[in-house]
């Protein structure tokens, strides 16, 4: 599932032209995000509702 995830973050970050951040630094930054930042995020990733869970589940443990 973090592969996944990884996966259309990075598609986003090349979507968004943003060039000084890995797909994995921004998969850690979305886990350890508040619950508003988390949603916009996801948002902005287009997480469907397993990944959510998934990756919020990441930042709990």
């Amino acid at each position: 599932m973090k592969e996944q995830i990884l996966k259309k973050i990075g598609k986003t970050l090349v979507r968004i032209n943003v060039t000084d951040q890995s797909a994995e630094d921004a998969y850690d930054e979305l886990v350890n995000s508040s619950p508003r930042l988390f949603g916009m995020l996801s948002s902005i990733y287009r997480l469907n509702d397993e990944e959510e869970r998934f990756a919020w589940s990441a930042g709990i443990q």
